[in-house]
């Protein structure tokens, strides 16, 4: 892959106990990064330079701010 690309991962979130339409809280744990996600299907990017790959941790209980660590 040389340049960046992108797909549609699913998600199976009846099975992990998030209801449809349930916004869920998904971390990154490659990249640092936090999204909240909504729904079975999410679009996800990689770009050779900066995000070969990702490793996400969902969690099915989507924290307030200012009881979470979303924004460190």
């Amino acid at each position: 892959m040389t340049k960046k690309d992108g797909q549609w991962v699913k998600i199976p979130i009846s099975e992990i106990g998030i209801e449809q339409g349930q916004p869920y809280l998904v971390d990154d744990l490659l990249n640092n990064e936090k999204c909240v996600w909504q729904g079975e299907w999410n679009y996800v990017e990689l770009n050779p330079q900066t995000k070969p790959t990702h490793i996400f941790l969902v969690n099915k209980r989507l924290r307030k701010e200012n009881d979470s660590d979303y924004h460190k």
